[in-house]
């Protein structure tokens, strides 16, 4: 099922997307993140919990994920270049990205309407 109609609330301060963006490809990422920011109120944020692959050195596991991904549901781990992308094509910016895991770098991103 793809995620576009999740939301039963419209205007919520806080939308929680936890390992939910990374199993799209981006033209189907950026359909669910488009029909979010059609929900969100002035002060809403998005927070997307997932890994933010470095683009050197990325652990092994983190590739492994990103290989399955790609084989399984032409989806990718993405970069921070790349999460930009989504993000903006959505309509949204990036107010920031905290890592929190080291090795897989998995990491809030903070998204707001643009």
């Amino acid at each position: 099922m793809l995620a576009t109609n999740l939301l039963t609330q419209q205007g919520a301060k806080i939308y929680y997307l936890r390992n939910i963006i990374h199993e799209y490809p981006n033209k189907k990422a950026t359909v669910i993140l488009r029909n979010l920011v059609a929900a969100l109120a002035e002060d809403s944020v998005i927070l997307i919990d997932d890994m933010v692959i470095p683009d050197i050195n990325a652990h092994w596991h983190a590739t492994q994920l990103d290989i399955s991904f790609m084989a399984g549901l032409a989806s990718v781990e993405r970069t921070r270049e790349a999460w930009y992308e989504l993000i903006e094509s959505a309509g949204l910016k990036i107010n920031q990205i905290c890592t929190y895991t080291a090795s897989l770098r998995d990491s809030i991103i903070e998204c707001v309407k643009e």
